[in-house]
């Protein structure tokens, strides 16, 4: 209730008090809940970061203390967008909502412990974060992201079917004079540098791990100017068909020849190119070059590969011109688009984004060929071959590696090649790197390799002059260098 007075003594038609009293009980639910609402988060119904950042700051006014510490882990789930995409976001909101609930029940049974106080809260889609304040107890960040671990370990039944999930895990500490904004930045920092070393990692902060978000920054910065500067150039990695020894198609790889670090692949930077949307950019760079190199080779050479082969990522396939600047890339350098081909991944056919498929509808339409590259590794089926017009699989190298000592692998390639043959589509197995691996795919009836062990890949200038080398003379080359393998 709330009362309020007016003094009304001084009216003559009056000459009193006036008393008003107020049922405010809806008013003051409705300022609650927007209370709540701003500071939790809708989904879950956890902490969000305005309320994280607040109790962290809290936990820092006590830090001095002896014994006292405070701890904030971020994580992030691995592959959730592929969990989104190929189950549906209901599904996928189910995830966060059952990971929510398990950090609730840690959180229950870490509060029982004396001194001890915690926090957990979502950030964004699938970023969580546990903040942990303690004034007594020796629970650490490694105790900590041992009880995360625990927590998720358990399959997560998701639309009547069981799945592993994984996350990367960053933790920080609080050091002396720290922000409630420095330990969100330093637990980051350790999360992003956990992703980058792959799938189930965990980091904690520390001096490396601040100097690589720096080298993150100064990459992405210098990736902005990179294209004007002319620092980037194509290597090429050729495929040979084992029928006639023949050099028959070629990949190209982006490099980045940067003025102070030297050579760079692209895992170095191609992951901060998608982060900081400069990929549609690198990426019509990668087309434009390959386009024009493949014109010169067969203008110089009638033996200049058949294809030549790009690399693409869903981020581009997104591009609602990103079709017509192709085929406006191929005209402009004379190119006929059934000499070009696009590689995408499993994971970019099962983003489910109407968008990509009318891109990938458009390519092949324009007489572009489309390989799915990394065969096997993940969701594949006949319905994405046919679905998205498919004409090349490349049969991932993990599966070549292990194919003259792992019987699973070599009857995964053996299916994979049937698989290919039997939808006319051309296989291409990729990482060969001994005569042994190329024996067992000639007598498997593959018809194209690539792979370390027959040419890495080379620039534009050094390929030119293996154009006529044929197959067997790469095969001698693997024999030598697996002879003086074994010499050393």
């Amino acid at each position: 209730m709330e009362l309020t007075l007016e003094n009304l003594i001084t009216e003559d038609a009056v000459k009193g008090l006036l008393f008003y009293i107020y049922d405010v009980t809806d008013r003051r639910q409705a300022l609650d809940e927007l209370s709540r609402q701003q500071r939790s988060d809708s989904l879950t119904g956890l902490a969000n970061r305005y309320l994280l950042l607040d109790r962290i700051a809290v936990g820092l006014e006590s830090n001095d203390q002896p014994d006292s510490s405070v701890s904030l882990l971020k994580f992030d789930v691995d592959r959730f967008g592929m969990f989104n995409d190929a189950l549906g976001q209901q599904v996928g909101d189910e995830m966060l909502r059952e990971i929510a609930r398990r950090l609730r029940t840690l959180a229950r049974r870490l509060r029982s412990l004396q001194g001890v106080e915690v926090t957990v809260a979502r950030l964004s889609s699938d970023e969580f974060a546990l903040l942990l304040v303690s004034k007594q107890s020796k629970l650490g960040p490694a105790e900590l992201v041992e009880e995360l671990r625990q927590l998720l370990v358990q399959p997560f039944n998701l639309a009547g079917t069981d799945h592993a999930v994984t996350v990367c895990i960053g933790a920080a500490v609080a050091e002396s004079g720290a922000t409630a904004e420095d330990m969100a930045r330093d637990a980051s920092a350790a999360m992003h540098f956990a992703k980058s070393t792959g799938a189930n990692q965990v980091s904690y902060f520390n001096r490396r791990v601040r100097e690589a978000a720096i080298e993150r920054l100064e990459t992405q910065s210098d990736l902005i100017r990179a294209i004007d500067r002319d620092e980037l150039v194509l290597h090429f990695q050729p495929a040979y068909d084992t029928r006639t020894g023949l050099l028959e198609s070629t990949e190209a790889l982006v490099r980045w020849n940067h003025p102070e670090r030297g050579l760079l692949g692209p895992g170095f930077f191609v992951p901060d190119a998608e982060s900081s949307n400069r990929i549609v950019e690198l990426g019509q760079w990668v087309i434009d070059h390959a386009a024009q190199t493949a014109v010169a080779w067969k203008f110089d050479d009638p033996a200049a590969p058949r294809k030549m082969w790009v690399n693409v990522s869903a981020l581009q396939l997104q591009s609602t011109t990103f079709a017509q600047d192709l085929a406006d890339s191929l005209r402009s350098a004379g190119l006929a688009p059934t000499s070009f081909g696009i590689e995408v991944t499993e994971s970019v056919l099962l983003v489910s984004d109407p968008q990509i498929s009318k891109t990938l509808d458009d390519i092949h339409g324009i007489g572009c060929s489309i390989a799915l590259d990394d065969f096997g590794t993940g969701y594949s089926s006949l319905t994405y071959l046919q679905r998205y017009n498919v004409d090349a699989i490349k049969i991932d190298q993990s599966f070549v590696a292990g194919l003259t000592s792992d019987e699973d692998d070599a009857s995964i390639v053996v299916a994979v090649n049937s698989l290919g043959r039997s939808l006319n589509l051309s296989v291409i197995a990729e990482g060969v790197e001994t005569s042994g691996q190329l024996d067992a795919l000639i007598s498997m009836g593959c018809t194209l390799v690539s792979g370390f062990g027959l040419c890495r890949p080379i620039p534009e200038d050094e390929l030119a002059p293996l154009l006529h080398v044929p197959l067997q003379a790469r095969r001698v080359e693997i024999d030598l260098t697996e002879q003086r393998s074994v010499i050393q």
